[in-house]
């Protein structure tokens, strides 16, 4: 038990040969989510078979190695003067969750 325990230890993981890629995308888009890097890895390699689960955990990893913190988008939005808690209301709320395009944006 003790040897298998040491092998899961220095385990590749399956996103490993990917990982210089997706590190350049989250260092040229920090606000970058796990779906949109799931979305680009599965345009530039189609036999890429890989869950998303995976990939938000291993983006998770990445982030928290390369000190990369997801919060430009919600710099950009207190930079334009929007109410974070009524913006994402509105969005629980409003038009997402009845399938509309529309977003209501409130300032203040």
């Amino acid at each position: 038990m003790s040897e298998w325990v040491k092998k899961t230890k220095v385990r590749r993981k399956k996103l490993d040969p990917y990982k210089d890629i997706i590190l350049s995308w989250l260092f040229e888009h920090p606000d970058m989510s796990a779906a949109q890097v799931l979305d680009w890895l599965q345009e530039r390699y189609p036999n890429l078979k890989v869950a998303e689960s995976t990939v938000r955990l291993y983006v998770r990893e990445l982030r928290k190695e390369y000190d990369i913190p997801k919060k430009a988008a919600t710099v950009w939005l207190l930079k334009q003067g929007i109410n974070i808690v009524r913006f994402l209301m509105a969005i629980w709320n409003g038009p997402f969750m009845r399938g509309e395009v529309k977003l209501a944006i409130f300032r203040g």
